[in-house]
């Protein structure tokens, strides 16, 4: 796999005790320079299942929320073979 971009809206809950997922949305980046056609169309919410919501937050963001409520993360993710790389345009409270 070549360096595949993808622009992404994750909604989350944070509460007392952690993390939830509450809806996500990920498409393909026109920046994305990729070879072939076999991309996954869940690259994002893969990552997330491997790593978990709460260890894929802190390790991700730089960002981290302090408070409990909803929020709506937007960015871009540029995964390759090796590793995926968050790259966040906002953090939205609702």
């Amino acid at each position: 796999m070549a360096s595949v971009i993808k622009d992404f809206t994750v909604k989350i809950a944070v509460g007392i005790r952690g993390y939830s997922l509450l809806a996500i949305s990920e498409t393909l980046s026109e920046h994305s320079c990729t070879q072939g056609t076999d991309i996954s169309p869940s690259l994002i919410l893969h990552d997330i299942d491997q790593t978990g919501i709460e260890e894929w937050i802190e390790n991700s963001f730089i960002y981290n929320p302090a408070s409990e409520g909803i929020y709506f993360i937007t960015g871009t993710a540029r995964f390759d073979e090796d590793e995926a790389e968050y790259s966040v345009e906002s953090w939205l409270k609702a």
